[in-house]
C-alpha cells in the first residue's frame, strides 16, 4: 500500500466479489436454510434390475414379483421436506384427503436419483412410511454440480415389501461432501472405517501421553542411558500428515523446537518417512532408516534452557566419534531390519510372532493387500512402553491405518 493508492481498500472489495462468486458456485448454498431429513434411500440398481426389453416397465415395483433391485443408503439426507399437511375433502363417498406428496432436493455428488426410487421417513409416528419418487429434475450450477429435484408421494406404510428387492447396503457419510472421498459408501467399508478410526484415535491418544514432555513442548523417547531423543523428522511426519489430529482428539498443534539444518528438506526426502509417504515399497531397501543423534546445543532453542542434554537425530549414520561425551555411542534404527525387508517381500510374521502380529498392518499397506479385521485386534496387544520401537511403530501404525481408511472411502 503507497501513500496515495490505498489497495488495501480494493482488496476488500474484489475479495467480497470473490466471496460472493464462490457462494454461488457452492453446490449446498441453496441449502444453508434448509433444515434436512435424514431418511432410508432405495435407490434403483440398474445393473441388477431387470425390465421389460420392450416396454422397459415393470409388473410392480416392489415386491416378489418386481424385477426391481434397489441399494439401500442407510441415513441419508435430503432437504426441504416440508411438514406434511392433510386436508380432507367432501366426494362421492364422504370425506377423502388429499393425496400427500410435494418436492426435496437431493444435494450434488451424491447419487444420481431415478423415477420409481423409494425413502423411507422414520420420525412420523412409531412406523415406517415410504414415499415413491415419481419425477427427477437436474439443474446444473456453474461449476458444474448437478442438484437434484424430486417429487415424490406417499407409497404405503412399512417396509416388508421393498427390502425383499435390497440387493446391497450403503451408507451416507455426509462429512465427505465436498471432498475427494465418497458420499455414499459400501455399508462393511464404512464399518470397518469407523473401527479404524475410534482404533486410530486411541493410538493417537497413547502416544500424546507416552511421549509428550510439557519440559520441552514436544515429543521425546529415552534412548541407551535413558539419552533424551529429539527426532525432528518424525515432527516433520506428524505435522505433514496431522497425524494426531481427528475429532475426538481436536487440533493438535506441534512445532519443531530444534533448529533445523539448511539440508533438513533434501535429508527428509531420503529417509523412511517419505517412503511411506509415497507408499514406495521399492525404494525401502534404499532409504534412509538408521540415524546418529548430535548433542542440540543451540542456544535459541528451548533445549539450551533445560539442565538435561537431549539429542536431535540427523539420518545420517557416517559419524562414529564414540569419544564425544554429548553423542550416544548406537546407530538408532528407525524400524528393525527385519521389518524392512518383511516390507520389501511382503512376508509376514507369523503366530510365533505375537508382539510383531500389528506389524502386518504396514507390511500388508506397502503390498496393497486388504486389511481385516483380525489385523486390526493385534493393536490391542501393543505393549505401551516409552521405547523408541513403540514411538516410531505408533506413528507409522497411525498413518498407515488413516490411509487405508481414505483408501475405504474413495
Amino acid at each position: 500500500m503507497g501513500k496515495f493508492i490505498n489497495t488495501t481498500y480494493q482488496n476488500t472489495v474484489d475479495n467480497i466479489v470473490d466471496l460472493n462468486k464462490d457462494l454461488v458456485s457452492n453446490p449446498f448454498y441453496l441449502f444453508n436454510n434448509q433444515k434436512p431429513t435424514k431418511v432410508t434411500y432405495y435407490n434403483i440398481c440398474l445393473e441388477k434390475s431387470t425390465l421389460d426389453p420392450g416396454s422397459e416397465l415393470a409388473y410392480t415395483n416392489i415386491g416378489d414379483m418386481s424385477p426391481l433391485r434397489f441399494n439401500e443408503i442407510h441415513d441419508f439426507y435430503i432437504y426441504q421436506f416440508n411438514r406434511i399437511e392433510l386436508s380432507l375433502e367432501n366426494g362421492d363417498f364422504g370425506q377423502e384427503g388429499t393425496p400427500i406428496e410435494g418436492d426435496s432436493y437431493i444435494l450434488p455428488n451424491t447419487i444420481k436419483p431415478m423415477e420409481g426410487d423409494y425413502f423411507e421417513v422414520t420420525h412420523i409416528g412409531d412406523r415406517n412410511w415410504l414415499f415413491r419418487v415419481n419425477d427427477v429434475q437436474r439443474d446444473t450450477l456453474d461449476n458444474g454440480n448437478n442438484v437434484w429435484k424430486i417429487s415424490w408421494s406417499l407409497d404405503r406404510g412399512g417396509n416388508e415389501q421393498i427390502k425383499k428387492n435390497v440387493v446391497d447396503d450403503y451408507k451416507y457419510v455426509i462429512t465427505s461432501e465436498g471432498s475427494n472421498t465418497k458420499s455414499i459408501v459400501q455399508l462393511t467399508k464404512y464399518e470397518l472405517a469407523a473401527k479404524i478410526e475410534e482404533i486410530t484415535s486411541s493410538l493417537r491418544s497413547y502416544f500424546k501421553d507416552l511421549f509428550y514432555s510439557d519440559k520441552v513442548q514436544t515429543f521425546i523417547y529415552k534412548w541407551a542411558t535413558d539419552s533424551n531423543m529429539v527426532d525432528p523428522f518424525a515432527i516433520e511426519f506428524i505435522k505433514r500428515n496431522k497425524l494426531l489430529t481427528d475429532s475426538e482428539n481436536g487440533y493438535w498443534f506441534i512445532k519443531q523446537q530444534a533448529v533445523l539444518p539448511a539440508t533438513f528438506s533434501i535429508d527428509y526426502d531420503k529417509s523412511i518417512y517419505r517412503i511411506f509417504e509415497t507408499r514406495n515399497k521399492d525404494g525401502i531397501l534404499t532409504c534412509q532408516y538408521q540415524s546418529q543423534a548430535e548433542f542440540i546445543d543451540d542456544a535459541v532453542s528451548i533445549f539450551a534452557t533445560r539442565y538435561e542434554p537431549y539429542f536431535a537425530l540427523n539420518y545420517k549414520t557416517y559419524y562414529f566419534d564414540t569419544n564425544t561425551p554429548f553423542t550416544p555411542m548406537d546407530i538408532i534404527p528407525i524400524i528393525s531390519e527385519d521389518l524392512v525387508l518383511r516390507i520389501s517381500t511382503g512376508e509376514l510374521y507369523t503366530i510365533e510372532d505375537t508382539n510383531q502380529l500389528y506389524l502386518n498392518i504396514i507390511i500388508k499397506w506397502f503390498n496393497h493387500a486388504n486389511i481385516t479385521e483380525k489385523d486390526l485386534e493385534t493393536v490391542s496387544c501393543i505393549d505401551m512402553k516409552t521405547t523408541h520401537e513403540i514411538y516410531y511403530h505408533i506413528l507409522f501404525v497411525i498413518f498407515v491405518l488413516d490411509s487405508y481408511v481414505k483408501q475405504l472411502l474413495s
